[in-house]
């Protein structure tokens, strides 16, 4: 006799096989971490090998992220608990942690932000999550001695975030498939990051879940914009409708 599969059945098969990956990988990062602390005893190849080794693990983690977290998006049906948040703050705190990768690339991070408090209710890790994944699309396709800025406004009963850069843009028939699972619109990155073709489906699922969307405009070689927009919060915790 069968036994009833749920349906959070794949999320979970999916995080069992997700740990017994992350253990290997690890197990070989920390190897390849000790053996570059000897790095005076090994030949240049031999410490290109290592390095290929590390960010081949690298991937591979962000990879099996990527997937767990796409698949628990799809299938998640509990509301997402938000908390009004003054925007302000949270977007300072996102550049900050952009600004050492903005520097080590000589990209410069401006921070525009609103001439008041703007709230919005999110879920700080999600929320954070999807400006990570823009401002590192756009580390990713901007060349050294561009800019990456970021404003803050509110327009219409909504709060927007702009996060425009002046790199490479984007193709005008990649665009329509940006944000498609596994899009066909992923391309490696100016320093040869490898996409998961996950990234901006996770952005757009996560929106959704905040009640917001996003919109993207693009020119090649002149760079690309990505506007969120945010119902403006309500007084007291916020559960979105699913």
């Amino acid at each position: 006799m069968s036994l009833p599969i749920s349906s959070s059945t794949p999320t979970r098969l999916l995080a069992m096989v997700a740990h017994d990956l992350r253990n290997p990988l690890n197990t070989i990062l920390g190897m390849t971490q000790l053996m570059r602390m000897e790095s005076e005893r090994l030949s240049a190849d031999q410490q290109q090998y290592l390095k290929t080794i590390d960010e081949a693990c690298r991937r591979a983690n962000l990879l099996v992220d990527d997937l767990v977290e796409s698949q628990a998006l799809q299938e998640e049906v509990t509301p997402l608990v938000r908390m009004p948040m003054d925007l302000n703050i949270l977007l300072a705190y996102v550049c900050q942690r952009h600004n050492t990768a903005a520097e080590e690339r000589k990209i410069q991070l401006i921070y525009q932000p609103a001439s008041q408090p703007l709230e919005a209710s999110v879920h700080f890790d999600k929320f954070g999550r999807i400006l990570d994944n823009l401002i590192g699309n756009a580390l990713k396709f901007t060349p050294p001695g561009g800019q990456i800025t970021l404003q803050l406004g509110t327009e219409a009963e909504q709060v927007w975030i702009a996060i425009e850069d002046t790199g490479i843009g984007i193709p005008d028939d990649m665009l329509p498939h940006l944000f498609d699972k596994f899009t066909v619109a992923r391309r490696l990155g100016l320093h040869g990051e490898r996409p998961t073709g996950l990234g901006l489906s996770i952005v757009q699922q996560l929106l959704m879940r905040h009640e917001g969307r996003i919109e993207v405009t693009s020119t090649p070689h002149k760079g690309t914009r990505f506007v969120i927009y945010l119902p403006m919060a309500v007084s007291g915790p916020n559960q979105s409708a699913e």
